[in-house]
């Protein structure tokens, strides 16, 4: 065995090994362009052993599937140049290929001369390298200086062995330089090849990595890295100056950082999360955390471990701001709590009418009672539970219909001083036939052409309560006095309905407007009526004027409620209009 000999199966072996890495490569990343230019070096190691067994007086026939291995060497490495651009590999090559195949067949079995054998196949290479260059000018996307490496290599390499073709048949003597030519020119072929699969990946790394960051600095939530020896931050999102207001450089130059997120009684929770030891593969706290202003919101605080060869390296988190979670969790709670306490209260107001009035009836069916004005006493007290039944009832009805924005109303415009008179007219009869006091305080230089936009008879219905409540209050021979006018701001029309009875607790005046509350009193209980949604009703029509209802209290001193309503003003509404 020669040198050229060993010299050519050396280079043939490099080649299947280097066909192997492409393969194992393509196994790994699923990159076609790999995956062909594989099959490109096993056929380029098949043609070198051809080579090795047709030189001399080798049989025809090995130099005849040299060339068959060659053509499908260009053919693979035209593929690799397709689908590094993700371009649609047209099938005329394969045909083509086939053609040549039958071709090279024919010559073998009817012994045609080289030249016949390698024209044909010789310029179906010519073909496929000129497509080649073509291909990385027109479509590659690398830098110009990498396009113009990639094209002469190419292009020398396909040109190359085109003409090794005809050297072989016009200087057979002088061949053996140009097969050293040509494998070491292979092996030049096959480092481009590697330097652009390389740059494509780093291409592709960047890439990966801009994007990455792009989602991670534009993310509201706050993602972290955080090594574990020696510990520290290692990189932390932007996003954290905007949730927490500190700068990622607060978090990079105190590895413990996160301990001044949290309140004293929270730190063991917070750092149970940085101790890897501890910690399954994810944990997830709640916690409430501290921006830098002090304001407290909170976060849920998630870290998994991060593992290299079995060990754990480092920890990745992310902080997320879930304030709006848990109020919404709060009001769901205190909704399901209030709809409970909803429900308790009708079963209740319901109940002790109904109660009496059964036991009424009975009485009445069983002729219990032995006088006639002691039946037709039990006849009034079942009329008028009968009433209270009914007005629970209505009173329900309007407050379900104006919490879910059903009711209707008929806003009209009203002058300041007419809606003033009639509200008192129309009221201040009631205060009189209670034994009390009436005192009106009506600022009509103020409200001397004012107007409002209400439903005149839902404000009065608002007034009635007003009314109802303050006479329930007072004690016997009291006053009430109601006054009407225009805020300090001059932009609202106000009327305030104040007694001088037992008064409301300051605990209890934060829920004075809530369904069905009740004030501990028992002057009040003595004469409680009600259905308990007079006020709740009253603050959901006054809203629905964009209007407020305030209530002011002290024991034994008296209440004083009071309407504030916007006023009209007809130049602000042209402008608008």
């Amino acid at each position: 065995m020669n040198t050229l000999t060993i010299i050519l199966l050396a280079f043939g072996g490099i080649s299947l090994g280097i066909a192997s890495v492409y393969f194992y490569i393509f196994a790994r990343s699923k990159e076609r362009f790999l995956q062909f230019w594989g099959l490109c070096w096993v056929s380029y190691s098949c043609s070198l052993l051809l080579l090795i067994l047709g030189r001399g007086e080798g049989p025809h026939v090995f130099l005849a599937l040299r060339k068959a291995f060659d053509l499908y060497n260009i053919l693979f490495l035209l593929y690799g140049v397709y689908s590094f651009q993700n371009l649609r590999i047209p099938g005329y090559w394969a045909r083509f290929s086939f053609y040549l195949l039958i071709w090279v067949s024919l010559a073998v079995i009817y012994n045609f001369d080289l030249m016949s054998l390698y024209v044909p196949t010789s310029t179906y290479q010519v073909c496929a390298t000129f497509t080649i260059c073509y291909l990385i000018i027109r479509f590659w996307e690398v830098p110009d200086i990498e396009k113009l490496a990639s094209v002469i290599i190419f292009g020398l390499w396909g040109f190359g062995k085109v003409a090794i073709s005809i050297i072989e048949i016009i200087y057979p003597d002088n061949i053996p330089v140009f097969y050293l030519a040509e494998v070491i020119f292979s092996n030049v072929l096959n480092f481009m090849v590697v330097v652009i699969y390389l740059q494509r990946a780093e291409s592709k790394l960047y890439v990966a990595e801009k994007q990455f960051k792009l989602i991670a600095e534009n993310a509201s939530d706050v993602i972290f890295f955080y090594k574990i020896n020696p510990a520290a931050f290692s990189y932390i999102t932007p996003s954290v100056e905007k949730l927490l207001g500190y700068l990622p450089r607060d978090f990079y130059e105190n590895a413990e950082f996160y301990l001044q997120l949290v309140s004293p009684e929270d730190q063991p929770t917070i750092c149970k999360l940085f101790d890897y030891k501890a910690l399954n593969d994810e944990n997830r706290r709640e916690l409430r955390v501290f921006r830098k202003n002090g304001q407290p919101i909170w976060a849920e605080i998630s870290t998994t471990l991060v593992f290299e060869n079995g060990e754990p390296i480092a920890l990745e988190g992310v902080i997320r701001d879930i304030t709006d979670m848990k109020m919404a969790q709060e009001q769901m709670l205190v909704s399901k709590k209030s709809r409970e306490v909803f429900l308790s209260y009708i079963s209740h107001e319901l109940k002790t009418p109904v109660t009496s009035l059964l036991a009424y009836i009975t009485a009445l069916r069983g002729d219990t009672f032995e006088s006639e004005e002691q039946r037709s006493d039990a006849i009034e007290v079942i009329y008028k539970k009968t009433l209270t039944l009914e007005r629970l009832i209505y009173d329900l009805f309007q407050l379900s219909k104006l919490e879910t924005k059903q009711f209707s109303f008929e806003f009209m415009v009203i002058d300041g001083q007419d809606l003033a008179a009639s509200l008192i007219n129309e009221h201040g009869l009631d205060i009189k036939n209670a034994g009390l006091k009436l005192v009106n305080k009506v600022d009509t230089a103020a409200l001397d052409g004012t107007s409002v936009i209400v439903d005149e008879a839902r404000i009065h219905q608002v007034f009635s309560n007003i009314i109802a409540n303050a006479i329930r209050f007072s004690r016997k021979g009291g006053t009430i006095k109601i006054s009407f006018g225009l805020d300090a701001k001059r932009k609202n029309l106000e009327f305030s309905v104040r007694d001088y009875g037992v008064g409301i607790a300051a605990k209890d005046i934060p829920y004075i407007f809530d369904r069905f509350y009740r004030v501990d009193s028992g002057e009040r209980s003595a004469r409680e009526d009600t259905s308990g949604l007079g006020m709740t009703i009253s603050k959901e029509i006054v809203e629905a004027h964009n209007g407020t209802i305030t209530a002011r209290s002290r024991l034994q001193r008296g209440s004083t409620f009071t309407v504030s309503l916007p006023l009209y003003i007809e130049k602000d509404m042209d402008q608008t209009s």
